[in-house]
């Protein structure tokens, strides 16, 4: 087959019909002026252009976990404060709440516990000494009753959060 050559097929009718340059565009040559592509320039921009888009989405992204952690942290000592209030209620006994190698306990119990690596050691020990619930269901530190309950929190990246859980 030579390149350019026309071919023709005819119809039952006697018409003749062009099909055309058979495989032109494999045929075309590649000439400087049709080589064309994207220059350094045009390329940085779309890095840079893909680079600020990522960024956005990482901060994004992060705020979104830490807000997760938060809540998730805030649940979990929800949920443990209110097994403590309704074994307190239901044994009819006072129950004192402990802190110690991370972990919030009772004293009168090994099973009700919870782990919470981000409570500061003796922050919280100093803010949890003398918690207790007492057998009507009601917190009291000290003796006095408490409505609120506000712990720090150091999340990733040593970043200060402060949970506070109503009673």
């Amino acid at each position: 087959m030579l390149a350019g050559t026309r071919f023709y097929a005819t119809a039952t009718d006697s018409a003749t019909v062009s099909v055309g340059f058979l495989h032109e565009r494999s045929l075309h040559k590649i000439t400087e002026t049709s080589a064309r592509g994207f220059s350094l320039i045009e390329l940085l921009i779309v890095v840079l252009l893909i680079g600020i888009i990522c960024a956005g989405g990482v901060s994004i992204y992060a705020g979104v976990t830490t807000d997760s952690q938060i809540r998730a942290r805030t649940d979990e000592l929800r949920s443990f404060f209110y097994a403590c209030k309704h074994r307190a209620s239901m044994r009819k006994t006072p129950v004192t709440i402990q802190f110690q190698n991370q972990t919030l306990f009772i004293e009168q119990s090994s099973s009700l516990k919870l782990q919470i690596p981000e409570l500061d050691e003796k922050t919280a020990i100093q803010m949890l000494t003398g918690l207790r619930v007492d057998p009507q269901g009601f917190f009291t530190m000290n003796s006095q009753r408490i409505n609120t309950l506000t712990l720090p929190l150091t999340l990733p990246g040593n970043r200060p959060h402060k949970i506070t859980l109503e009673f």
